[in-house]
């Protein structure tokens, strides 16, 4: 949670330092998909004791909406995720199948550099994506009230992101934007704890995910 925090403070910060250079600014709208994975890689002694992967495997798949701020080299955005936690393995409670319902709130920060190819724009980019957990469900039903820090724990991540976008002219200031981003995140806390309970049954817990986004952009 505090990876998280530190993604909004230095999310404040250098977007007041972005805009006060003298660079070309666009802001747009845009909707992404996202799946995510978590991962759990089990030691020799773990298989060996019968223990398997896929029983703890998780993914979230989800979408929603964002804004993006640019300048040139840098591009800043924020949104609001909608998504569904599941084991790959699906158990047999029929409440446990409906898995995690979480609704989030994501704050971005991209460093990137533009190449002109002509018709498009086309830039790598790499950077930092923060995920703050404000609610959702369990089993289709509320959460309960002292599951609440637990669970926002839980789907509150903090990434590192590259891949690569494209700005596609659609009228004189208007550009379609598409980009397409691979991550590997941080263990949560309890994530740690979980990994250090398990000892020499468990080497590691590795989330990792990809993320489309298509907006449309505005230049100023």
């Amino acid at each position: 949670m505090k990876k998280v925090f530190l993604v909004l403070a230095v999310f404040g910060m250098c977007s007041a330092a972005l805009f006060a250079q003298n660079l070309k600014l666009s802001a747009g709208l845009g909707g992404n998909f996202t799946a995510d994975f978590t991962s759990y890689a089990l030691t020799k002694d773990g298989k060996d004791a019968g223990y398997k992967a896929e029983d703890w495997n998780e993914h979230l798949i989800g979408g929603g909406f964002y804004l993006f701020f640019d300048a040139t080299y840098v591009e800043a955005n924020v949104g609001l995720l909608l998504g569904n936690s599941n084991r790959d393995k699906q158990p047999d409670d029929d409440d446990q199948k409906k898995g995690y319902d979480v609704t989030a709130i994501k704050l971005g920060l991209f460093g990137k550099y533009p190449i002109d190819l002509g018709s498009f724009t086309l830039f790598p980019m790499l950077g930092i994506d923060g995920q703050l957990c404000i609610g959702g469900k369990m089993g289709g039903k509320d959460v309960p009230s002292e599951y609440k820090d637990d669970f926002n724990e839980n789907f509150s991540w903090f990434w590192i992101k590259l891949g690569v976008g494209a700005d596609i002219p659609l009228a004189e200031k208007f550009y379609l934007r598409p980009e397409f981003l691979y991550g590997i995140r941080f263990n949560t806390d309890n994530e740690k704890d979980t990994k250090d309970s398990a000892g020499k049954f468990l080497d590691a817990i590795v989330g990792h995910g990809l993320d489309v986004r298509v907006a449309v952009g505005y230049r100023f």
